[in-house]
């Protein structure tokens, strides 16, 4: 499978056991969790 992040115009491919994926995207949502207002979360 081929990926590409948002933002970005570099494409991957992403193999079954890709760490790298997992991380990136881990990464990410835990941005954008930290983003959210307290009485959210």
């Amino acid at each position: 499978m081929l990926y590409r992040k948002k933002g970005t115009e570099d494409w991957h491919f992403l193999a079954h056991m890709d760490p790298g994926f997992i991380e990136d995207e881990l990464e990410d949502i835990l941005e954008d969790l930290e983003r959210l207002p307290d009485d959210l979360l």
